[in-house]
């Protein structure tokens, strides 16, 4: 059993700690450790907790060949070194951000990276 706090639907908005004989407080209600909401509220918290490296670390998780080819590849192409100054401009990489999904989209399109890279950077 825990202390929860719920929303207007009934979700999990938060858990507080072990009810075991004592009084629930006031604003908490007690639900059994196996409610589903506390799995959703788990697996949400968990969404929330994806590492974000910062742009050197996202970047070497490419082999160095690759990086290097990136790094060319923006020397001649706009698109590519724009999106990948914006991508170092930024304290970290959010991979589950729509553009950073489409930026790394664009390079597997150019032939910059294939599609094991792409796994890879999205992960």
């Amino acid at each position: 059993m825990a202390f929860v706090t719920l929303d207007a639907n009934g979700s999990v908005t938060g858990i507080f700690g072990i009810a075991q004989n004592d009084p629930t407080p006031p604003g908490y209600a007690v639900i059994d450790d196996a409610d589903p909401r506390i799995a959703a509220f788990a697996a949400a918290q968990a969404a929330l907790m994806i590492p974000k490296p910062t742009p050197r670390q996202w970047l070497e998780r490419l082999a160095p060949a690759t990086q290097l080819s990136l790094e060319t590849a923006a020397l001649a192409n706009a698109q590519v070194a724009l999106w990948l100054r914006k991508a170092t401009g930024n304290p970290s990489i959010d991979v589950t951000l729509q553009e950073t999904k489409d930026g790394v989209a664009a390079m597997v399109a150019a032939g910059l990276l294939t599609a094991a890279d792409q796994a890879t950077l999205l992960t």
